[in-house]
């Protein structure tokens, strides 16, 4: 199946996702030995609680009683947010961590440590069932069945077409300006998100409403699936503005041939003859988490793939078709 592939190489896990985490060295302790300093590194608490522990000897232990043998062990506490030093740029491309410098803009890193208007929300959608889906799925033989940037089938555009409720539910709180939409470059994920596109916003795109308040739309190369199977392969961007004129403008950033081994996976000439390595898959997870962060949006819709978004939520179930 071209998304439902479970392959758990025997690879070390792809921790690096780019994030260059910023701590301040300024601590305040709740609780202290009275007679000491307010101010102290975490270097400097522990090496104080090893010189009592050396020095204090019996004495030290029979404070700890006398106090009820509660842990006196200084507790430590942060006085200001852990800060992560992103770059504004908001093209689709691996994060450049020589520009990390302190002049950077600055913003918190995880959601406890930042405002609420600073937080993203992404909501994560897999596309329709695609062609490869419904031949893997009602097919008893367990050959590949060599069906290249599969498209939806007409399950799968009811499946799109049905987002419409959903989407506009989460999406109707949003401020002009603060969504975007973004897809995986294989036909699939890119059908799915015109569909569900057209339906949220048909009354703008009849002519019912402002064309400017429409939503912004990207593709990003990161998000496309594990090419694990023919049904994996991408098509040159030239042949996908051709396919989607539409799309001509947010195509503009992607490169002609940008899946995995195009050399050696090749859509027109039906060529299937490099597996993509687990480890990659997973530095392109981290490169999408880098991408979303450097976007101006607070809401970002994204359309991709089950292995996908599987390895970036951290779950152990797979999205069903055009769930969200």
């Amino acid at each position: 199946d071209d998304d439902d592939d479970d392959d758990d190489d025997d690879e070390d896990n792809w921790n690096d996702d780019g994030f260059i985490i910023h701590c301040s060295q300024n601590y305040e302790r709740c609780r202290d030995y009275p007679g000491e300093d307010l101010e102290a590194t975490p270097e400097d608490a522990s090496q104080r609680v090893r010189e009592r522990e050396v020095g204090g000897g019996e004495d030290c232990g029979h404070q700890l009683q006398q106090q009820g043998g509660a842990d006196r062990t200084p507790e430590i506490s942060r006085t200001r947010p852990i800060e992560c030093s992103l770059p504004s740029s908001s093209s689709c491309q691996a994060l450049d961590l020589s520009n990390l410098t302190g002049s950077a803009v600055k913003t918190p890193c995880y959601s406890i440590f930042r405002g609420a208007s600073d937080r993203k929300t992404v909501h994560i959608i897999r596309h329709g069932e695609s062609v490869y889906n419904a031949i893997d799925r009602y097919s008893r033989s367990l050959e590949d069945p060599f069906v290249f940037d599969a498209p939806l089938t007409d399950l799968g555009r009811q499946q799109a077409k049905a987002l419409r409720d959903k989407l506009s539910a989460k999406l109707g709180g949003a401020a002009e300006g603060e969504v975007l939409w973004v897809t995986s470059p294989l036909t699939r994920c890119i059908q799915t998100m015109l569909t569900a596109y057209g339906q949220v916003f048909r009354k703008e795109l009849n002519g019912g409403g402002a064309p400017s308040s429409l939503p912004a739309i990207k593709v990003c190369s990161h998000m496309a699936e594990h090419l694990a199977t023919t049904g994996d392969v991408g098509r040159p961007r030239s042949l996908l503005v051709k396919d989607f004129p539409k799309m001509r403008e947010a195509l503009d950033d992607l490169e002609e041939r940008w899946w995995w081994q195009p050399s050696k996976n090749d859509a027109i000439s039906m060529k299937f003859d490099s597996r993509e390595p687990k480890k990659n898959l997973q530095k392109r997870v981290g490169l999408f988490r880098q991408w979303v962060l450097r976007q101006p949006h607070r809401v970002i819709v994204a359309f991709g793939h089950s292995t996908f978004w599987k390895e970036f939520s951290g779950s152990t179930e797979r999205l069903r078709n055009c769930e969200v």
